[in-house]
């Protein structure tokens, strides 16, 4: 039960961070770009 509580902490501080920012999460996480490989290389 701790982690699952531990774990909505986090998701709702980034959801604050991203907001207040105003971008993406993939944004703040250091991503340059909302595109990535899955399986066998087919971009999305």
């Amino acid at each position: 039960m701790v982690p699952f509580a531990i774990s909505v902490v986090d998701i709702k501080l980034w959801d604050v961070l991203c907001k207040k920012a105003d971008k993406p999460l993939w944004r703040m996480a250091g991503g340059t770009n909302d595109r990535c490989q899955v399986y066998a290389g087919v971009l999305i």
